[in-house]
């Protein structure tokens, strides 16, 4: 999306991978040795919801570390 900004696009039925992918960067983020932090933040794409729509929500969703 911007620099050093990414998004992962995760089908329904592979919501657990969501949260293997979350788990992962909490070790990320606890590690010292690393120099970057990582912010995460996940929506669900919601019924009739256009792409520019989705990812204008994703923008304003909150990250957390």
């Amino acid at each position: 999306m911007a620099e050093n900004e990414y998004v992962i696009l995760l089908p329904e039925r592979e919501l657990h991978a969501s949260v293997v992918l979350l788990r992962i960067l909490r070790a990320h983020n606890s590690s010292e040795s690393t120099m970057a932090t990582l912010s995460t933040s996940i929506i669900e794409h919601q019924a009739k919801e256009s792409a520019l729509e989705f990812l204008n929500r994703l923008d304003k969703s909150p990250l957390s570390t």
